[in-house]
């Protein structure tokens, strides 16, 4: 693995995510990519194999379309991984208010909204309460 790949993926682990390099699952288009997980949301960094810079940041969607972002710099890359699974998480968080609003949530999906917390707007009292975060921080001491 070349210096650039390696400089590529301790920036993106050091930077709480968990990187993995491996050829694409879609040669045509790009021949390598980097797996970038956190909170078990998934982007993959499109690796130009000639020059070995990143070109890219796709996501598949929830209705299985790729959501793409190409850019012609590394110095975004770290924003754009950032805000394309905040995106998926905030997404996931909508479909898990649905059920909660419909009273049939499951103990695995409050799993799942706890871990997510990072993701819930302060102000949303509902996903917050339902994710068992204490209104008040006094409460959490007690």
């Amino acid at each position: 693995m070349s210096p650039r790949i390696k400089s590529l993926l301790a920036l993106l682990t050091t930077n709480g995510y968990t990187a993995t390099f491996q050829p694409s699952d879609e040669p045509q288009l790009v021949d390598h990519q980097i797996t970038v997980v956190k909170n078990g949301f998934e982007v993959y960094v499109q690796v130009d194999w000639k020059t070995e810079k990143a070109i890219g940041v796709g996501r598949q969607t929830s209705d299985e379309s790729i959501e793409s972002i190409h850019f012609e710099s590394e110095a975004d890359l770290l924003d754009t991984v950032k805000r394309m699974i905040t995106d998926a998480a905030k997404a996931r968080l909508e479909e898990l208010r649905a059920e909660l609003e419909k009273e049939c949530i499951s103990y695995g999906e409050i799993f799942e909204l706890q871990g997510l917390v990072e993701y819930i707007d302060k102000d949303d009292v509902q996903l917050l309460e339902a994710a068992g975060v204490p209104e008040f921080p006094e409460d959490a001491a007690k």
